[in-house]
């Protein structure tokens, strides 16, 4: 958010990412080390967020 750019994983792909590391038993936490919440006025960011975290998470 404080360097925005083209470059990166999009949704989808970390979504998929996401699932293959969650799917190793060895992956205890997951951590979200950055979030600017002044440059997402809108939380659109918040909101993809939590949801490509609530649909990785096993159930």
């Amino acid at each position: 958010m404080y360097f925005p750019h083209t470059e990166g994983l999009t949704l989808a792909e970390g979504a998929g990412l996401l699932g293959v590391l969650l799917a190793d038993p060895r992956i205890r936490i997951v951590e979200v080390a950055e979030y600017a919440s002044l440059r997402d006025r809108d939380q659109r960011c918040a909101c993809d967020l939590v949801a490509l975290l609530a649909n990785a998470s096993p159930r």
